[in-house]
């Protein structure tokens, strides 16, 4: 059995941090040294401390240990240690945290051990007390240690408010108007919707988050914009906006899938590839239109288009072009995009962490959602990118946050429910006094619940989820690598079931590390790749007595997968399996004849980071570890556009 060793488990080091906005209080000693001695340096915590939220704090040792020959950071702890035979040297330092709410603590891992941290909420508490010990300990045995108390003061944190991605609708036709709205350290009490710009609209209620908006009846396309406000109950306030394009009734309906507004690249010549849908009438004809060329579009029966070797204006950095479809009544829509020629390298950073769990694409609402750690554990965050901007939303989840819920420890890997608006996540902490747990995370409300562990759902414990695919049965696929099994997670109740394990007919399943799940309910079929270093896919019948079939048609026709990469996805167009593996190449399986192929090259590190497969667009998203950034590859080109801008 192969047992699966994820970076996740490797402690996090951030940048340094500087201590910010902080009073400072009466002094509190509690040094104890149990064999003083006139020469020993006894330690000296600081004074006690006034801050608050959001404020940076440092914990300063003030000496270093002797022969400092190794460092760990914990879960809110440091400990430094040395060598020495004199008595008196100071061989070891230790911050403890004895009380308080948890930090997300931070340390440049020098013989000093000096310590790092952001004043965290308070939640609806007036104030918080954190008290940390700082002990030494000496050559001969002895220790001693000191104490000091933060006091991190309430501050109000204004709510967040999120609507989806501006969009394209008919003229008087009919839509729910998706919104996410969170408070971290209250409640949100009210929602003002307003129509901003263009001929008036109807929403079903202004006062509530998710109303039904009614397009207006137009002669010609134009533009709806929209404002949401909402309020706390301490009257902070956070405001986002809509803007809704609006086409004459029955006009072809026209998307642009690749590459994503605002994107950047490299290269000299671009594909255009998106979706296109007549109303009444098929469709005729779709030119995209650059620099006053022309360029016909192939159109497949499902409606897909492409245009190949668009080129950039010569000198220029920017294109912007048009796409024009026209029906067979003559009927015309246009709709404008752009990109820019810029490195994908290097350059803006999607969100400073140290690792990208996985992502997943909302193709409805057009952003990816991402969860991501921070400087340890405890700091995971879930938040999205604009596919239409470029920007990366306000956290939705602040694992940092109890008042969210539940607070995980090493996320392994996470999967999007679209129909329920939730992400599921897996946590197998290396630690075996932590519980192995599959929670779910709202995405209008950022709380996170504990969906299955040792004392949520019934059956068989987890040991390291790995995997994870949404079945279609209320159920989710979760890969044990431990265990050798695959478990099925009821997600209504968190019960437990074996569906398949080392004795599962034909191949039995042994380390199992990633699964994809075939889209049509009807097929009932389940793909895994375990965990090896030239690793073959296997196909699971789910329909009646469960069987696995190898589907590699050749032993030296494998993935070459290794227990860094976040996952495998099924492309129900091309009936195949679609990965990055670990020489940065896309890697596609033919599930007919079992041949795998690797003919895109990312061109850079991909870094083990986070990947997702859009099979309504065909476009492949990813996220390097090396930067950060998200990006976003042509599946049949192999072209790749960086889509991420950080926060600004």
């Amino acid at each position: 059995m192969h047992t699966l060793q994820f970076k996740k488990s490797i402690l996090f080091i951030t940048t340094l941090l500087l201590l910010a906005g902080c009073g400072s209080g009466g002094k509190s000693n509690n040094s104890t040294p149990q064999s003083p001695s006139p020469t020993t340096i006894t330690p000296n915590a600081g004074a006690d401390k006034i801050a608050k939220t959001g404020d940076f704090i440092e914990l300063v040792s003030n000496t270093g240990v002797v022969g400092g020959d190794s460092y760990t950071l914990g879960a809110g702890e440091v400990d430094v240690k040395g060598k020495s035979n004199v008595g008196t040297d100071v061989v070891r330092i230790t911050w403890t945290k004895l009380s308080g709410p948890p930090v997300a603590l931070s340390s440049d891992g020098t013989t000093k051990a000096t310590a790092r941290f952001t004043a965290p909420s308070t939640g609806t508490e007036p104030f918080v007390n954190i008290v940390y010990q700082l002990t030494f300990y000496y050559g001969n045995g002895s220790t001693a240690n000191d104490q000091i108390t933060i006091r991190v003061n309430r501050v109000n944190q204004a709510p967040q408010v999120a609507i989806s991605a501006d969009f394209d609708l008919n003229a008087e036709d009919t839509i729910n108007l998706s919104a996410t709205a969170i408070d971290h350290d209250g409640r949100v009490v009210s929602y003002a919707w307003e129509q901003t710009a263009g001929a008036a609209a109807t929403l079903s209620d202004k006062s509530i988050l998710q109303p039904t908006l009614t397009a207006p009846a137009v002669a010609s396309a134009t533009d709806l914009e929209f404002s949401l406000k909402i309020t706390d109950n301490e009257g902070a306030t956070s405001t986002d906006t809509l803007k809704i394009h609006v086409l004459p009734k029955n006009t072809p309906r026209i998307n642009v899938f690749f590459p994503p507004a605002n994107s950047n690249f490299k290269g000299e010549k671009l594909a255009i590839t998106g979706k296109v849908a007549g109303s009444g009438a098929e469709i005729s004809s779709l030119t995209v239109i650059a620099d006053g060329i022309e360029y016909p579009a192939k159109i497949a029966a499902n409606g897909l288009w492409r245009v190949e070797d668009v080129s950039f204006p010569k000198g220029q950095t920017q294109l912007n072009y048009s796409v024009r479809a026209v029906d067979a009544l003559d009927r015309t829509s246009t709709i404008t995009s752009g990109v820019t020629k810029k490195e994908l390298s290097g350059g803006d950073y999607l969100y400073s962490v140290d690792d990208v769990v996985n992502i997943a694409v909302d193709s409805p609402n057009k952003r990816v959602i991402i969860l991501a750690t921070g400087v340890n554990y405890r700091d995971g965050k879930l938040l999205s990118v604009d596919l239409l901007t470029g920007k990366l939303s306000s956290v939705i989840s602040d694992f940092s946050n109890l008042a969210q819920g539940a607070n995980p420890l090493t996320l392994t890997n996470m999967v999007w429910d679209a129909a329920r608006k939730k992400v599921y996540a897996a946590s197998s902490p290396a630690d075996p006094a932590q519980k192995v747990q599959i929670i779910s995370i709202d995405m209008q409300t950022g709380q996170r619940v504990v969906l299955s562990d040792s004392e949520h759902g019934s059956g068989p414990t987890l040991k390291h989820p790995t995997g994870l695919a949404l079945g279609h049965n209320n159920n989710l696929y979760v890969a044990d690598n431990v265990a050798s099994a695959i478990v099925s997670v009821d997600l209504s109740n968190g019960n437990r079931q074996v569906i398949a394990d080392e004795n599962t007919l034909l191949f039995g399943i042994d380390a199992p590390l990633l699964l994809a799940i075939d889209p049509d309910p009807a097929k009932k079929r389940l793909f895994m790749v375990p965990n090896a270093s030239r690793a073959p896919v296997f196909s699971l019948d789910l329909s009646g007595q469960v069987a696995t079939t190898w589907l590699a048609s050749q032993p030296d026709v494998l993935l070459s997968l290794d227990e860094y990469t976040p996952g495998i996805e099924y492309n129900p167009l091309n009936n195949e399996l679609i990965t990055i593996n670990s020489s940065d190449r896309v890697v596609r399986t033919d599930v007919a004849t079992g041949v795998s192929r690797s003919n895109v090259e990312l061109g850079f590190a991909f870094n083990a980071g986070g990947y997702s497969f859009d099979a309504d667009s065909q476009v492949i998203y990813f996220v390097s570890d090396l930067f950060s950034n998200l990006y976003a590859m042509d599946l049949v080109s192999g072209q790749t556009v960086q889509v991420s801008r950080g926060n600004q």
